[in-house]
């Protein structure tokens, strides 16, 4: 089974979410690390909301081989945040560390 991640749309440097029961708060950032905003939706609509802010070409997919997870990276990811097909957010770091292997954008192998 594989998963493809996305990264942030320029000029989106970081963002952050917080998710209750009442409301969907998104916080982003622009690329020199200024606050830029909060957006603060309906729980309902919010999840869906978060996704307009990330690319529409994954920078990275993971897979099970059978023998552990491997990350195939696509392109260098332009942000540390990266939100998968079904809109969970990931750190890439996070993301690096929970795969055995990782091979870079021209399939060259690099145990991690």
């Amino acid at each position: 089974m594989s998963t493809e991640y996305y990264d942030l749309r320029h000029p989106w440097g970081e963002v952050e979410v917080e998710e209750t029961p009442e409301y969907f708060r998104i916080t982003l950032w622009d690329d020199h690390g200024s606050e830029a905003g909060s957006l603060t939706l309906r729980p309902e609509v919010g999840q869906e909301a978060v996704l307009h802010f990330f690319r529409d070409e994954p920078v990275c997919q993971s897979y099970y081989n059978g023998q552990g997870r491997v990350l195939y990276e696509l392109r260098e990811a332009r942000t540390a945040t990266l939100v998968d097909e079904y809109g969970s957010l990931v750190k890439m770091e996070k993301l690096r560390k929970s795969c055995l292997r990782s091979h870079d954008s021209e399939g060259a192998g690099n145990d991690t």
